[in-house]
């Protein structure tokens, strides 16, 4: 019984694993999407004193302007986003077959993948930076409306916004590590499935084994 390579085998496997998460996330996306265009969230909660409910509903309307300020381009993203994650998804699944149209379009997708994620991620960072600066600001106003505390308010202040701030500056370095790490995947593989070599092994993979000779 012919077997796949094991490094073959598991660059199909990664690669099956990240399409899926591909497609999730821009299933996410657009669906998230609507949900924002049809207002199905509520802009207040009930039981808010009227300057909270304000400043609620000035955070709203201006995270919705960024939202709507970059809508295009997250569509577009979004739809590339999937497109590509299920072409490498069927590549995948064809190379796992041993068929040689898969290892010919795997590598081609996955390099493909490389300036989406490039894309996405200057798009993330563009986007969640002036989202940060309005939800800090909310957050400031919400501490002047929930407390009249004077010096005792501006330390809370301070201390939430260092604390957001560093919380951003990680989340950013995990985001960054994470898209280095696929994007370094994606040229690693797309290269070892190009060489004349893997294709060789390949192909010897489908060659059939021949019968026992009669005794």
């Amino acid at each position: 019984m012919n077997q796949r390579p094991r490094k073959l085998s598991t660059i199909c496997y990664v690669a099956l694993i990240l399409s899926g998460m591909g497609l999730l996330t821009s299933l996410g996306g657009i669906a998230g999407l609507a949900l924002r265009s049809v207002k199905i969230f509520p802009t207040t909660i009930s039981g808010q004193n009227k300057k909270l409910a304000e400043a609620q509903k000035h955070m709203r309307e201006e995270l919705d302007a960024v939202t709507n300020q970059w809508r295009g381009y997250q569509i577009v993203l979004l739809i590339a986003l999937a497109l590509i994650s299920a072409a490498i998804l069927l590549a995948a699944i064809l190379t796992l077959q041993m068929k040689e149209i898969g290892l010919r379009l795997l590598p081609l997708t996955l390099l493909f993948a490389v300036p989406l994620e490039i894309a996405r991620s200057v798009f993330g960072f563009i986007v969640s930076h002036e989202m940060s600066g309005i939800m800090l600001r909310y957050m400031h106003e919400v501490l002047q409306t929930g407390s009249q505390a004077g010096k005792q308010l501006q330390n809370v202040d301070g201390i939430m916004s260092n604390f957001m701030q560093i919380f951003s500056g990680i989340a950013v370095f995990i985001g960054f590590v994470w898209v280095v790490a696929k994007i370094i995947f994606y040229i690693y593989s797309a290269l070892y499935l190009k060489k004349p070599a893997t294709h060789q092994m390949f192909v010897q993979q489908q060659i059939p084994t021949p019968p026992p000779l009669p005794r």
